[in-house]
């Protein structure tokens, strides 16, 4: 499977940028990362535990497979293996409502509202790149990319105005475009929804370090569905932008002072699935990370996953887990045999 992946690697990247928007590079990532997964995942064994094995008698528990499974994979990310449902929560809420009726096994991936901390140790021109890409990648069609960034306050003005500078040199336009960073958004109910939360927030006159016109309601789709890049400059901690996973090109910025709020801040939500810290104060940083309510957490260092490394959702951001030997075990069943040999 993975060398027919790379095989047709070329035609892929024109299908998902034709389907998806998303940008040549961005295409050409995911469709390799697929190859790789393939590749990765078909060395992994489940080894038997064996619990008795003598003369009289020998008990061993093996994995067996569940057999044909039903995969639900997400627009924005079509091609990556994805195993059960990747999606948003209250669709996840339907699936494990049906999937009851005859305790079917479920491996579930929702939505998240991931925060990224800055620390006062960090350095902003040097962050910037990071912060951004953490948020934007794939335009921010990313159920694991940052959502709220909160920012202590003795470097706050200084990383804010690092990450717009690194904004405005982005490139948006047509994925096809070798040049192009950043395409469109997938689908017109995804515009409209942050066409709403862009509006809410200008209504409630909060302040935008970056951004400040939304595209007219009788947008061409046929163009494209751009929308631009808005940064939320310190908006109240209560609000839609902040609460809501925008799953777009819009992202708040946050002030934090004191350790214990910025914690209490990244765990109020009913998310759980991602979350990063950054600082050279690596004592804080760990400290802080063990503290966050989430699937999986990095420290100065983002979405940086492997076919081996297993991650699921904490809270309601998912059940279950996937990828390496931990993800492989949610797919069988266990099996004990024992053998009386006497």
């Amino acid at each position: 499977m993975a060398s027919i992946i790379e095989a047709h690697a070329g035609h892929y990247k024109e299908l998902l940028t034709s389907e998806q928007g998303k940008p040549h590079r961005e295409a050409t990532f995911e469709i390799m990362g697929a190859a790789h997964w393939f590749r990765e995942i078909s060395y992994l064994r489940l080894p038997e535990t064996v619990h008795e094995d003598t003369p009289e008698r020998r008990v061993v528990t093996q994995h067996v497979p569940l057999g044909v499974t039903a995969a639900i994979v997400p627009w924005n990310f079509p091609v990556l293996l994805a195993i059960a449902f990747t999606g948003s929560i209250e669709t996840g809420k339907l699936i494990m409502q049906n999937a009851s009726h005859d305790l079917k096994r479920i491996t579930l991936e929702l939505g998240g509202n991931d925060p990224m901390i800055i620390l006062p140790s960090v350095n902003p021109e040097a962050i910037a790149p990071n912060v951004f890409w953490g948020a934007f990648t794939n335009n921010g069609q990313f159920c694991i990319a940052a959502k709220r960034i909160y920012i202590h306050n003795s470097v706050y003005e200084p990383v804010r105005d690092a990450l717009v500078a690194y904004a405005r040199t982005v490139v948006v336009g047509d994925g096809a475009q070798e040049s192009t960073q950043i395409g469109p958004v997938q689908n017109i109910q995804l515009f409209n929804k942050l066409r709403d939360l862009f509006e809410d927030t200008k209504a409630r006159k909060y302040k935008l370090a970056l951004g400040g016109d939304f595209p007219p309601t009788n947008t061409d789709q046929a163009c494209g569905l751009f929308v631009p890049i808005t940064i939320v400059d310190n908006p109240p901690e209560d609000s839609r932008v902040v609460q809501e996973e925008q799953f777009g090109p819009i992202l708040p910025l946050l002030r934090w002072q004191e350790e214990a709020d910025v914690c209490n801040y990244t765990d109020a939500t009913g998310y759980g699935l991602g979350a990063s810290v950054w600082g050279s104060d690596l004592t804080q940083a760990t400290r802080i990370a063990s503290q966050i309510e989430s699937g999986n957490v990095w420290v100065n260092e983002i979405h940086k996953f492997g076919p081996t490394i297993p991650g699921g959702g904490h809270k309601q951001s998912g059940i279950g887990v996937e990828n390496g030997v931990a993800g492989l075990k949610e797919w069988t069943n266990y099996q004990t045999i024992s053998i009386n040999r006497a």
